[in-house]
């Protein structure tokens, strides 16, 4: 996967950076998932917008028993997207709906 994340086009690069922090997050190391997520978020691409990256990083949060952490993307995400669907889905996260 590292090597994949090394492509020179951007839009499979962002992918492959997407499928390596979820992999790193489901095998527990929450530390370098978070640094390849606000990489995503500081510098979307077609492929993965910043809102992707963003729920993705949120719900990490919340799986690690970070709520604060999760609300505080949630709002952002809602406050920046309101009529997108990650608007929508973090409103749903913020009003308590799962």
């Amino acid at each position: 996967f590292r090597k994949a994340g090394d492509l020179h086009d951007a839009s499979l690069a962002s992918l492959a950076h997407l499928a390596l922090a979820n992999l790193l997050a489901q095998h527990g190391q929450s530390g370098e998932a978070i640094k390849l997520y606000q990489d995503l978020i500081n510098h979307p691409s077609t492929t993965v917008p910043a809102a992707t990256a963003q729920l993705q990083l949120a719900q990490l949060y919340e799986a690690n028993n970070q709520p604060a952490d999760a609300n505080k993307i949630y709002a952002l995400i809602k406050a920046k997207d309101p009529t997108t669907a990650a608007g929508q889905i973090a409103a749903q996260k913020l009003t308590g709906q799962r």
